[in-house]
């Protein structure tokens, strides 16, 4: 329990840091991923992490994303990629793509 707590102090810092330097898509994004790496509660992390990341969105006037059911293979696949490897860029890129869709989406109507 001591590490959670470690690492949700850690969060609220970065996040705090963090937050005031980039586009409200990547913190967003970021807070998603870190919150559910942390895994702090034993279900719900990532509905939590979603439900934060589109919070920050829809306080900034953003559009919300939505990650389609078809897509949870490529979604869990950044995830997996994050834990192993670190590097935040892919999935960033890949809500970037969730949230670009959306427009499209919106094009074709």
């Amino acid at each position: 329990m001591d590490d959670i707590n470690k690492e949700l102090k850690n969060f609220f810092v970065w996040h705090g840091l963090k937050n005031m330097k980039l586009h409200s898509i990547e913190p967003a994004s970021l807070i998603h991923l870190k919150l559910i790496s942390i895994q702090p509660f034993a279900d719900g992390n990532g509905r939590l992490s979603r439900l934060l990341m589109n919070w920050i969105l829809w306080k900034k006037s953003y559009p919300l994303i939505d990650i389609p059911v078809e897509d949870l293979e490529d979604y869990y696949d950044v995830l997996d990629r994050y834990q192993i490897e670190k590097d935040e860029k892919p999935f960033i890129d890949y809500i970037k793509k969730e949230y670009l869709s959306w427009f499209k989406f919106l094009d074709k109507k």
